[in-house]
């Protein structure tokens, strides 16, 4: 029996995870314009002085089989069974993993994103002074 053609849209902790688990058994391609994998539990971290807590998706998928298109979905059509990409391309799958994340509340400071915990880390600083 073929291997199925997998889609997972979404780097994150899930859509990573759900990549790797399926890689034996699948054909997976994993959709996400970011070619960093963020360990966003970690961006306190960042926001405290400590170096990046990001990884190259290079580097986590090596030797896995996976395909990483660095690129954002902007359609999917489930009864054709396809993903528009915003580089024009057409990604066919026979099972789809939608893996997108999701939003936090707002609580006043934002260290959601790299550039935000570094930000945060020199409003810190420069409030200690």
């Amino acid at each position: 029996m073929e291997k199925q053609q997998v889609l997972v849209l979404g780097a994150g902790y899930g859509g990573l995870l759900a990549a790797l688990r399926l890689a034996p058994y699948a054909h997976v391609t994993l959709v996400d314009p970011s070619d960093r994998f963020t360990e966003r539990v970690r961006l306190h971290e960042r926001a405290a002085g400590r170096p990046e807590v990001t990884h190259p998706l290079t580097a986590l998928l090596r030797g896995t089989g996976i395909t990483h298109i660095a690129a954002l979905a902007t359609r999917i059509d489930p009864h054709a069974r396809e993903v528009d990409t915003d580089d024009g391309r057409r990604l066919p799958y026979d099972r789809l993993v939608y893996a997108l994340g999701s939003r936090t509340a707002d609580v006043g400071e934002r260290a959601f994103t790299m550039e935000s915990a570094a930000e945060l880390h020199k409003r810190l600083l420069d409030g200690a002074r």
